[in-house]
């Protein structure tokens, strides 16, 4: 038989309670929010080259010099075009509404079979892209 004795005060108890509280929060907030699960890219592209050489590895082929650029601000609140966009994406594993109020740099191209290949660019990171063929989009891998 085994008798343990521990001293605690009133101060201790409230703490180890709190804690207990916040840990609890914690877990029911994980549980009842969605799980956004994304895909930070490890494929940094610093250059025009490296872009197009990204989208040839996935075997889009690029034509030469067709490479345009513009910066856009991903909304706060998405609309319904983004949120389309957006569910083609978590196809892929990415999401742009985890860059609401970002500014990411767009870049497109002309393909050689006539589509359209786009790259979001974040801090030289891609975070997502499409390539459209024969009048459907598809998400980058």
């Amino acid at each position: 038989m085994f008798v343990f004795s521990v001293k605690t005060s009133y101060r201790q108890v409230l703490s180890a309670l709190g804690c207990v509280a916040v840990v609890a929060v914690a877990a029911v907030t994980a549980a009842l929010l969605p799980e956004q699960a994304v895909v930070v890219s490890t494929t940094r592209v610093t250059s025009s080259e490296e872009r197009v050489a990204y989208l040839c590895s996935l075997g889009v082929e690029i034509t030469a010099d067709s490479e345009e650029v513009r910066e856009v601000r991903i909304p706060d609140e998405p609309d319904e075009v983004l949120l389309q966009y957006d569910a083609l994406q978590e196809t892929a594993g990415r999401s742009l509404t985890a860059y609401s109020g970002k500014r990411v740099r767009l870049y497109s191209y002309q393909t050689a079979d006539g589509g359209e290949a786009h790259l979001y660019v974040y801090r030289d990171r891609i975070v997502a892209g499409d390539v459209e063929r024969g009048g459907t989009m598809h998400p980058i891998g």
